[in-house]
């Protein structure tokens, strides 16, 4: 997990180069399939996760074109609805609608390709692909009856892998710097783990699942101006490369 950070701060110098940056945080919710490959305790119900993210991106290479990155953390969990043959920690699980922890968070950093829709000066519509990589944290241990919780199965802690997917969203701008962002987004996660040796199926463990986080948040707009509009008499942002045109008419 350490490198994993280490790796998105390096990231951030990259797009700070650009002169026409938006940089962003969201939060919201995430929920995902039920998980496939060699983890044994699977649980296929719906069970609603956290999910926020950082977004770093440039509209320098196009009008209609983005680069970037984006910085994810969601958990990943799933609803137990059949009670499962093989006893965890010595305990029958599953059946009750309990929890399946598997991640209680995932972090993956993506560099991320949008295509963008202008609806007029201060907002668009975007839509991109992701690929990147991802670890997990989980806090695995044995469950106890006695603390109220519904969770049982909390996962297996150091999972590494990768993910890719895409995203679709809007943004739109309230002041000259600020912009409001919602996003949906489909991420695939392939993450391994090495278990201990008493984990039914052995020690190299993987899981495969489809998280779609749905977020909103806010973006701080940077190398974006404002100008006066004579027709409205406000003062609105205009693209760097229009201001520049109309300054060399002048």
């Amino acid at each position: 997990m350490k490198k994993l950070l280490l790796l998105s701060f390096a990231c951030l110098p990259i797009v700070a180069m650009a002169q026409k940056v938006e940089v962003g945080v969201t939060g919201g919710i995430s929920m995902n399939t039920a998980p496939t490959g060699t983890i044994y305790y699977i649980a296929s119900g719906t069970a609603q996760n956290f999910a926020g993210s950082a977004t770093f991106v440039s509209n320098m290479v196009n009008k209609h074109f983005q680069i970037g990155a984006d910085i994810y953390a969601l958990g990943l969990s799933n609803k137990a609805t059949s009670a499962l043959a093989i006893p965890y920690f010595g305990r029958q699980i599953g059946g009750n609608g309990e929890t399946f922890t598997y991640a209680k968070a995932v972090i993956s950093i993506c560099p991320i390709f949008n295509y963008k829709y202008n609806l007029n000066e201060d907002g668009y519509i975007y839509g991109g692909v992701a690929l990147g990589i991802a670890g997990s944290y989980a806090t695995p241990e044995t469950p106890s009856n006695s603390d109220g919780s519904q969770t049982t199965f909390r996962g297996i802690n150091g999972g590494f892998g990768f993910t890719g997917g895409g995203q679709i969203g809007i943004t739109y701008a309230v002041t000259p710097r600020i912009a409001l962002n919602g996003e949906v987004a489909l991420r695939y996660y392939h993450l391994s783990f090495t278990a201990s040796d008493s984990y039914p199926g052995g020690a190299n463990v993987s899981l495969g699942t489809l998280a779609y986080p749905m977020t909103i948040g806010i973006r701080y707009r940077i190398g974006f101006e404002k100008q006066l509009n004579y027709a409205t008499g406000r003062y609105q942002i205009v693209r760097e490369h229009e201001r520049k045109y109309k300054h060399t008419e002048k």
